[in-house]
């Protein structure tokens, strides 16, 4: 008969593993990103994590910690409790949250409404397969997470519920968990900082958004300025100065030969080989 803890963590696993939210190691990843963006890539063989505070949409973090606090309200049995607990846990993760980057995709291959956003329509959406995606981040030598991002806020409640629960258990019962169960659920906190990661707004669904989640123990090094803000990121390095590029997407106001032409020659001069290069499906004046 399996304990409480380890049904609670399959309900989490199950949960996550919502309709649509699967995606194969075989499956095509996309970021969206601009001309010059992308001849950065190639350039210097890496790619760019922003932190996690530093996100492109700034609600995105007072809403995942709203959801938060709800769920602390619901599981705690007083209004009280749950501020303090709700404070002590921010007190203990907001350092952890801080040296969390972030690399995004999409599974979505042709989203007129991610090539107005991230490409101003005239960019470039670069595939990666999930499983050269995963070996390129284990061979950083940096702990990280990956998953698809919850938009339905009826299952971000589950999930808050179902994890924000075990550490309360924890903190008022000990004594219910064997040493091997409290080595166990000490893990939950770090579910709820990834999970914390994995939340946005339902307005956003049509991003169909992936996440690599990196923890780095050091200060970042490098910043880069967006809309009037300094935002910390860091790097990772692809093998020989080469990420695992499997296709590059040209953008709906990319219809030239020329820039095909041009894109192949900037790949060679790279030595990038084997790159799929197609053209978007979505017309636009």
């Amino acid at each position: 008969m399996k304990d409480w803890l380890t049904g609670k963590t399959e309900n989490i696993q199950e949960t996550l593993r919502r309709p649509g939210a699967i995606i194969a190691d075989s499956d095509v990843l996309y970021h969206y990103t601009s001309a010059t963006a992308l001849q950065t890539i190639l350039g210097n063989g890496k790619l760019r994590l922003s932190q996690r505070e530093f996100m492109n949409d700034i609600r995105e973090a007072s809403y995942s910690r709203d959801l938060m606090r709800q769920s602390f309200v619901r599981t705690y049995s007083s209004q009280s409790d749950a501020e303090v607990a709700f404070e002590e846990f921010e007190e203990r993760m907001i350092p952890s949250w801080q040296k969390k980057y972030v690399f995004s995709l999409s599974y979505a291959p042709d989203s007129v409404h991610l090539w107005s956003y991230y490409s101003y329509e005239d960019g470039y959406a670069l595939g990666f397969r999930l499983s050269d995606l995963k070996r390129l981040f284990q061979e950083c030598k940096m702990p990280f997470e990956a998953g698809t991002v919850v938009y339905d806020v009826i299952l971000q409640e589950q999930l808050l519920d179902q994890i924000i629960e075990v550490i309360r258990e924890q903190e008022i019962n000990p004594d219910k968990f064997t040493d091997s169960q409290f080595e166990e659920s000490s893990k939950f906190d770090v579910m709820l900082a990834l999970i914390h990661s994995l939340i946005k707004q339902p307005q956003h669904d049509c991003e169909k958004e992936y996440r690599f989640v990196v923890h780095s123990s050091e200060s970042p090094k490098e910043f880069h300025t967006k809309r009037g803000l300094f935002v910390p990121y860091i790097e990772i390095a692809g093998d020989e100065h080469r990420i695992p590029i499997c296709s590059i997407t040209m953008g709906p106001r990319v219809t030239d030969q020329m820039a095909e032409h041009g894109l192949k020659q900037l790949l060679q001069f790279h030595n990038y080989e084997n790159v799929k290069l197609k053209h978007s499906q979505i017309g636009v004046r």
